[in-house]
């Protein structure tokens, strides 16, 4: 990149990097770092949503088995 004179010329530079025309990075190349981005995401996403499942799954099975345990309880209380 060539020495800028003055600001206006940085901002024209700096437009045209980001729309790509004569840019750094290409359309193609551009374009593959979007889709490596997106499908980074999704992972993210489900990862994080089997994460969730995970958890709610344990929480249930602590809920269920202090259920059982209090209705033992009771039950033994009786008699």
């Amino acid at each position: 990149m060539a020495i800028v004179d003055s600001p206006s010329e940085f901002f024209q530079d700096f437009r045209a990097l980001l729309m790509g025309t004569g840019g750094v990075i290409g359309d193609k190349w551009s374009m593959r770092i979007l889709w490596m981005c997106a499908i980074g995401s999704a992972i993210s996403l489900y990862m994080v949503a089997v994460e969730r499942q995970a958890q709610n799954r344990k929480r249930m099975m602590a809920e269920s088995l202090k259920a059982m345990e209090e209705e033992s309880i009771d039950e033994n209380s009786y008699t």
